[in-house]
């Protein structure tokens, strides 16, 4: 860690002011191999899901991708991982000269990580129609965020946060054990959940009667926003919450 710090003290001191902070991490990066430093604290990765093709149980793509993970209070820029929604798991992967370390990292350790884009893979490891379907999750890929809520609840991603109230979304995948012709295989399936964090708690919300159970001074109010933006709430789901969420938390700092 000594020698990370001292590494890290003499790469700033050759560094303009005037860059940003995204490239002092990234030059440190490479300079010192993650797998010498912290995120390599972790358990080794194994598959456990045989799975076809096309179906997986990771965040948005089988394919491995690119961002930051903030681990062990230290930042990494650029980092090739996957986030496993079934096991709500970081694992990164750690090229180390004609080797590769994949490490399932210690949840409680990670304090947010960010997804950029897809990781960059040789050509000639995959098929054409395989480049088509990379090259278009490049094009639709967002910048994500995920945090770890230090629950049960594990990482979500942050959509609006109030005053009084917080609300983030839950991506979770379940495995399916499926056998054909003694052939065992997993397939998944995906839920995305709203979570609201009122009063130090964080509670799942969807329906009226979820919101109204919390704040049953306010039922006429919610009511309303559902009647009303119930277009809304179908065709944009994360927007009718969000406005929903500020249309309440704006009624508490009047109440209070």
């Amino acid at each position: 860690m000594k020698n990370r710090l001292l590494l890290f003290s003499i790469l700033l001191c050759n560094i303009t002011f005037s860059q940003q902070e995204k490239t002092y991490y990234a030059q440190f990066d490479h300079i010192v191999n993650p797998k010498n430093t912290s995120l390599s604290y972790g358990v080794l990765f194994k598959e456990k899901f045989r799975k076809l093709r096309g179906d997986h149980n990771y965040y948005l793509t089988n394919y491995f991708l690119t961002g930051n993970v903030n681990y062990q209070g230290e930042k990494f820029t650029d980092v090739i991982f996957k986030y496993d929604l079934v096991d709500d798991q970081v694992i990164v992967k750690i090229p180390d000269n004609d080797e590769t370390f994949i490490f399932i990292l210690e949840n409680k350790l990670v304090s947010n990580f960010t997804i950029k884009d897809i990781a960059p893979i040789k050509s000639k490891t995959i098929s054409i129609k395989e480049e088509l379907v990379i090259s278009k999750l490049k094009r639709e890929l967002k910048t994500t965020n995920f945090i770890n809520t230090n629950s049960s609840f594990g990482f979500v991603e942050p959509l609006t946060k109030n005053k009084f109230l917080s609300l983030y979304k839950k991506y979770k995948k379940k495995a399916y054990r499926k056998s054909k012709e003694n052939f065992v295989h997993f397939e998944f399936s995906e839920r995305v959940r709203y979570l609201l964090e009122y009063d130090g708690e964080f509670r799942f919300v969807k329906s009226k009667k979820d919101f109204v159970k919390i704040f049953p001074n306010l039922k006429k109010l919610i009511s309303n926003q559902f009647k009303s933006k119930n277009y809304i709430r179908k065709k944009n789901p994360d927007a009718f919450y969000q406005e929903l969420v500020k249309t309440i938390n704006q009624k508490l700092i009047e109440i209070n």
